[in-house]
């Protein structure tokens, strides 16, 4: 193979379908050293892949005969390369949750659009937080982009080396069937020592275990790192106006902002990033100077990567609301020529791409040329209540009949519509989060989260926070708000006030003990988090004790919520007390301190007992049972010892485990 390509010999595959592969696959041309002589093009009427791809021209046959090799294309990464991609790198908020998914599982895939820093991520992972057996010696070794789980099943690792690949392909295998080839897949690359982290542009839930969201990377701290490195006598004005102009880019775009930066400095970044969003805006408005001509961007804007089907559905909505609006009947207005633009235009300002992994559906979304935020900025200055006037009304209604992904998207949306309109956006999702039907309640709970990730989670905060204490069907939209992204950003505000929403109304009581449960099932394996967690539980338990102890209803329901987490099942054998003590082990006198109050609640006990039994017939059998011991005498110095007596009769221990100090209070 010429170049610097790295092919990489695969394990035999299936037999080839037709006679054709057989003849083509075991006599083709090759040269001495194994490499295809130039005339191969009647392998490449087979291959399923011929790109350039590094510079150097490789292929890929779907099949090969019994004993033939495969070649599947990568490239060897250079210190240098991967280097000057980390320069500037700034960890996103899920980089400590990543890595701890890459070091326990070796295979990570970062999810996320084109042009978020997926692939820069995913080099900073395998250079900075690779597990430590891996060689960091050898270069990390760059697959071809979309080569499939399937074809990764069948490669020959090197041992302990390190593998990035850009846009994994499922092949449109089954979700059940995905989760068995990744844990396969998994199996693969710890056996031969090495890790793989790969992109994708799916959401993460779509890789069951196996994914993270990369989450916004925020460019002014990009810049922020570029100017700590570098001798500038910027003021403080021009800072913090690059900052501005930094924080509106895309991490793709930054590698030109900085080159601009540095070559020709601050004034020509400006004129070249903003002035550059406002001629295109302007350009657009001059070329339809009509507001109904612009629905489709204005849709695009609010539903990015919805599906096209979706896409269109949703734009026929947003058009009668803007003739209702004019009191025009939807016979009256021509909008023949705003549909042939709204599809022949779409290589300029509105663009479809092909479907994700997990969708059949080509989606829709803004040109990279275009800027949401500043395409819709510009907008409402320019039309005013003409225009934001039905598009207020088309995002109170909220369109129906909405896929999941697609409330996902509208959700992106709404953050995008936050940092325009704030108060806009803010009255929207209150009107979602008083509806009846859970759907847009959900979407209100997904915008906040979608804020989060957009570096607005103090806004996202303020408006959750105002929910908590209003009618009962905001309560349940803020204990949804609070369990996503609010509770890994926000994680005190955001989980004391989901604590206290399991206190209240029985209804909002039960719903929120379940989001606070799905939160902790989530972030269980992340042991920072869960630390955190257990700390905010048992403190605000505490002060439920200390403060209401005469109010028998709050203390059973904080009782219940502390039984309901620690029982909560992280994996399908793995309770969360069971999972604390192998993973916290320097923390254990905080889950005793919270056992001890369950056991000491007489409705609470059973169900507490079941969970202690299984946990410590699971450590016992693996020789664990140090581990349990020491949550032993932790909870016998929280109870009386009638108590602790009883709690060992059931369990079938041994008391002379426990030391033979015990509390004097009387069981409640």
């Amino acid at each position: 193979m010429p170049g610097e390509g790295e092919p990489i010999e695969a394990k035999q595959a299936d037999e080839p379908h037709s006679e054709d592969e057989q003849r083509v696959q075991s006599n083709p041309k090759r040269s001495d050293d194994g490499d295809p002589e130039p005339e191969f093009e009647e392998v490449l009427r087979y291959a399923k892949q011929f790109i350039n791809y590094g510079n150097t021209v490789l292929y890929l046959a779907p099949n090969a005969s019994a004993g033939a090799n495969v070649r599947i294309p990568a490239r060897l990464l250079s210190d240098d390369d991967v280097h000057a991609e980390l320069t500037y790198f700034v960890p996103p908020a899920s980089y400590v949750e990543a890595s701890a998914k890459l070091q326990r599982r070796r295979l990570l895939i970062l999810c996320g659009t084109q042009g978020t820093g997926r692939r820069c991520g995913a080099l900073a992972l395998l250079t900075l937080a690779a597990p430590p057996d891996v060689d960091h010696l050898e270069p990390v070794t760059e697959l071809l982009p979309r080569t499939t789980i399937e074809e990764l099943l069948h490669l020959t690792l090197k041992p302990n080396r390190r593998y990035v690949l850009p846009d994994l392909v499922t092949g449109g295998i089954s979700s059940e069937r995905l989760r068995f080839r990744l844990d396969e897949l998994s199996a693969h690359l710890t056996s031969a020592g090495a890790v793989l982290v790969a992109t994708s542009n799916s959401p993460a839930d779509f890789f069951p275990s196996h994914a993270v969201d990369l989450g916004r990377i925020e460019c002014s701290k990009v810049l922020d790192a570029y100017l700590r490195r570098q001798t500038h006598d910027y003021d403080d004005d021009t800072v913090e106006n690059l900052r501005s102009v930094a924080s509106k880019r895309r991490p793709a775009e930054m590698a030109t902002f900085l080159t601009l930066l540095e070559e020709s400095g601050p004034h020509t970044v400006s004129e070249h990033f903003e002035n550059g969003d406002q001629q295109t805006v302007n350009s657009l408005i001059l070329q339809h100077p009509e507001s109904y001509e612009l629905l489709p961007l204005i849709a695009a804007s609010f539903l990015p990567g919805a599906s096209e089907r979706y896409y269109e559905m949703h734009l026929d909505q947003l058009r009668e609301h803007v003739d209702q609006h004019a009191q025009r009947t939807r016979w009256s207005r021509d909008y023949k020529d705003c549909i042939v633009q709204s599809r022949s235009d779409r290589a300029t300002w509105v663009v479809s791409r092909e479907p994700p992994l997990d969708r059949l559906e080509r989606t829709v979304k803004l040109a990279d040329t275009v800027e949401s935020a500043h395409l819709l900025t510009r907008l409402r200055q320019h039309y005013g209540r003409e225009l934001w006037g039905p598009v207020h009304s088309w995002l109170t209604e909220r369109p129906r009949k909405m896929h999941v992904r697609d409330e996902t998207s509208l959700a992106e949306g709404m953050a995008t519509f936050a940092r325009v309109d704030a108060a806009g956006a803010r009255a929207v999702l209150d009107a979602w989060a008083i509806e009846k039907e859970l759907p847009p309640r959900w979407a209100a709970a997904a915008a906040l989260s979608a804020m989060c990730r957009d570096n607005n989670a103090d806004f996202a905060l303020r408006i959750a926070i105002v929910w908590s204490s209003r009618s009962r069907r905001e309560k349940i939209v803020a204990a949804m708000a609070f369990s996503q992204a609010l509770g890994l950003q926000r994680p005190v505000e955001a989980l004391s006030r989901l604590w206290y929403l399991c206190l209240g109304d029985m209804i909002v009581a039960r719903l929120a003990r379940i989001q606070f449960v799905a939160f902790i099932r989530v972030t269980a394996h992340d042991t920072d988090m869960l630390r955190l967690t257990l700390s905010i539980v048992n403190w605000q338990l505490e002060q439920q004790l200390l403060g209401q102890a005469y109010r028998d209803k709050s203390v059973s329901q904080a009782i219940s919520t502390v039984t309901a987490l620690l029982s909560a099942d992280v994996t399908p054998d793995t309770s969360l007390t069971l999972h604390a003590l192998r993973s916290l082990p320097d923390h254990i006198d905080l889950l005793g301190s919270l056992w001890a109050q369950v056991l000491r609640t007489w409705p609470h006990r059973v169900a507490g007992l079941d969970v202690l039994r299984v946990a410590h017939g699971a450590l016992h059998s693996v020789g664990q049972s140090d581990a349990f011991i020491k949550l032993g005498r932790s909870i016998a110095s929280r109870v009386t010892r009638q108590e602790w007596e009883w709690m060992c009769r059931d369990l079938a221990l041994p008391t002379a485990w426990m030391p033979t100090m015990f509390r004097t209070e009387i069981a409640v």
